[in-house]
């Protein structure tokens, strides 16, 4: 697909890498569109309360999979400060016109970029609670403000069930 994204468009084909970032980071699109050099650390992104949705300070850590892709973009470093080289920052555009070209080279009828917010949000939520990561951890990376939004993502599994009705009975043996 980013093959025949870079056939006709120029900005297609960071394609690949802004899906990436969507889905590695649970970033919001127009973050990442108008992320800036400024706003990367060594370990972590740092959006200021202007630069997202809730006002609020927004920090992401970086995974070797996140430092990987901004490696690749840092050596296409512009002038501008912006991470992505896009000659239009206008969110609306650049998406309307990509998202149609991935539905027709990739098949995926439904794709929707912010769909990817929801999967990461997802994936965090679902699977790594209980893994040493805390509800209040995810709500401050994709930065919500109230707990009902992202508890919104946390979708029931039957394996999760039976684990925690394990739990229940052996907390309850120990007691008898």
């Amino acid at each position: 697909m980013e093959r025949e994204c870079q056939k006709n468009a120029r900005a297609l084909k960071y394609v690949k890498r802004i899906i990436l970032l969507l889905l590695y980071t649970g970033m919001r699109v127009g973050e990442v569109l108008n992320l800036k050099w400024e706003n990367v650390g060594k370990d972590r992104i740092i959006l200021k309360r202007t630069e997202t949705k809730q006002k609020k300070e927004k920090v992401i850590p970086l995974t070797d999979a996140v430092k990987g892709i901004l490696e690749e973009l840092r050596d296409r470093r512009r002038t501008d400060g912006y991470v992505l080289p896009l000659g239009k920052r206008g969110k609306g555009v650049y998406l309307t016109q990509t998202s149609r070209k991935i539905r027709e080279y990739s098949g995926v009828r439904d794709f929707v970029f912010h769909n990817l917010r929801h999967t990461a949000s997802t994936i965090m939520v679902s699977e790594a609670l209980g893994k040493g990561v805390g509800l209040a951890d995810v709500m401050k990376i994709l930065g919500h403000s109230q707990i009902e939004t992202t508890m919104r993502y946390l979708h029931p599994d039957f394996s999760r069930m039976k684990k925690a009705m394990q739990v229940l009975e052996r907390k309850a043996k120990k007691k008898e």
